[in-house]
């Protein structure tokens, strides 16, 4: 019986040109989802490099920071993000030197992800917050039985503490910076 819930596997692929060379790389990220961690294993050109093991509430992401790893690999520098807050944003990017391997795009860098998460992360939290005083003030406005008062007012509550604890995730969210495409990514 295996001693994990779910395992997935994500691969990339892509091949770079020099003079007269082409190297190929295949980066593959197997997750093992167990109930207190995630492990990462992180094969490339199917060689492991050192296993990852991310520590979270049994997948929750509290004050979900993103996680980043990299290394070098052939003369190449490796970065493996892994962007949490959101259901759309959570997903997995790999830098080859600065490339983001999924779309090609050399413009899309850690930082901008990591501005995109938080911005996306601000408009979620308003909306929330938005909704929250809206059902705060019907409450208040309309004439509601007892028992229905007291649930609109609850959720209204409920609705804006986590639109602001959202806004302020957003606000602070981690800005990284490149120095240099083979240098390491600092959070500042």
């Amino acid at each position: 019986m295996p001693t994990f819930l779910w395992k997935t596997s994500q691969k990339w692929e892509t091949s770079f040109n020099f003079s007269s060379v082409t190297k190929h790389y295949s980066v593959e990220l197997v997750r093992l989802k167990r109930w207190w961690r995630e492990e990462c294993q992180v094969f490339t050109n199917g060689l492991q490099i050192h296993p990852v093991i991310f520590k979270r509430l049994n997948g929750l992401a509290l004050c979900s920071n993103s996680e980043t790893y990299s290394w070098t690999f052939d003369g190449r520098s490796f970065l493996l993000m892994i962007v949490r807050g959101l259901c759309s944003m959570a997903k997995h990017h790999l830098f080859i030197d600065g490339v983001e391997i999924s779309t090609n795009d050399s413009r899309l860098s850690p930082s901008t992800l990591l501005r995109r998460r938080g911005w996306l992360l601000v408009c979620f939290g308003f909306i929330e917050l938005v909704m929250g005083i809206s059902l705060e003030s019907i409450c208040y406005i309309e004439d509601i039985d007892e028992t229905w008062f007291l649930f609109w007012e609850l959720l209204g509550r409920v609705l804006l503490i986590f639109g602001f604890l959202k806004i302020v995730e957003g606000l602070k969210s981690p800005v990284a910076r490149y120095s240099d495409c083979h240098a390491r990514v600092y959070t500042v």
